[in-house]
């Protein structure tokens, strides 16, 4: 009897961590409230991942937290956030995080 030779390749996402229980949202994508934030966002000339990124970020989240939710590269991150301080205007992470918070008014959780 001959073995088949087949590859099989799996996708590993990150866990799943927060949101409400039950109902399967990811708090960083599908909440309304997060929709509203990157809405805000956006008005500042940001894309909408810019947008996103820069919300999670005003929310004290790492990088690393960033890659875990999103499932994305580091490096990917990285790039998002040197996009968003040259349309901002700014040289650090602090300096973007204030101005995320207001433009939206209220610091995002």
């Amino acid at each position: 009897m001959k073995r088949s030779s087949k590859l099989i390749a799996y996708r590993r996402t990150a866990p799943f961590r927060g949101g409400a229980r039950g109902t399967g949202r990811d708090p960083a994508r599908g909440a309304p409230g997060r929709r509203r934030e990157r809405a805000a966002l956006a008005a500042l000339g940001l894309s909408g991942r810019q947008a996103e990124i820069l919300g999670l970020v005003a929310g004290g989240r790492t990088n690393a937290d960033i890659v875990a939710i999103l499932c994305i590269s580091p490096r990917t991150v990285q790039k998002h956030l040197e996009h968003v301080y040259d349309r901002l205007g700014v040289r650090s992470r602090a300096a973007a995080a204030a101005a995320a918070v207001s433009a939206i008014g209220y610091a995002p959780c």
